[in-house]
This record gives structure tokens, sequence and C-alpha cells, in this order.
């Protein structure tokens, strides 16, 4: 398994990359509201801040990767003991490899949507 669509940026009206190929409906409601919002410059100075703040800390590769290892190392004993009340259910080794896959996209998708937030960032402080 893997994850795919790492390299997609979809703000709305206000910026879209790697979407050519993607259907996204025609209008989504929700973005209505936040493409009214990112015309505010306080707004999009401040949307942008903190988008930039959850690339660097909360979806960090190593913290997420920490909280991976953290669900293997809790869930996996109990695994052991699902698998002995339930022997049937052998999906371990796929589970592992899912975790393994969000862990990737994570890190991959991180380093590629930085430097497009930090560019909208240095734009809009500039105007």
């Amino acid at each position: 398994m893997q994850l795919f669509r790492k390299e997609i940026l979809w703000l709305g009206d206000y910026y879209q990359v790697g979407v050519e190929n993607v259907p996204f409906p025609q209008i989504a409601p929700g973005y209505l509201l936040f493409d009214a919002l990112i015309k505010n410059k306080a707004f999009e100075i401040k949307f942008l801040e903190r988008y930039l703040y959850f690339i660097e800390d909360v979806f960090d590769p190593t913290r997420v990767e920490d909280i991976l290892q953290e669900m293997i190392d809790k869930i996996g004993i109990e695994w052991i003991k699902h698998e002995e009340t339930w022997p049937y259910y052998k999906y371990y080794d796929t589970w592992i490899l899912i975790l393994n896959d969000m862990s990737l996209f994570n890190e991959e998708r991180n380093q590629w949507i930085k430097p497009h937030i930090e560019e909208l960032l240095e734009n809009a402080r500039e105007e």
C-alpha cells in the first residue's frame, strides 16, 4: 500500500499546485468562506504562519515517527493477545506497512509543501 497525492496543495482560489488531474468539485462550500477571509492581509499572514507552525512542529517527521513507533510498541503487545484469541485475523504485517507508508508520506509531504508555504508567507509579508 502506498499513499498518493502528497504533492497537491489546494487552498481554494488562493493557491493551487498539483491539482490539474484531481477531480475537485467546482465549488467546495467550505472554501467560499476561506476565499473571502484570505483576502484580508492580517488573516492571510496569520493563516500562513499557523500552517507553517503545523508543518514544522505538529507534523515534524521525527515527532510523527515517534508517535507511530509508540503506537507500534503499545498496540504490538496487544496484537499478540489478539492473534491468540482470534488466530484467523492476521493483519499485523499489513498494519505495520500502513504505518510505514504514513511516516514516509508525512516526511515527503513535509519536504515538498514547506517551501510553498514559506514563499507564500514571504510574499504576503512584502505586500
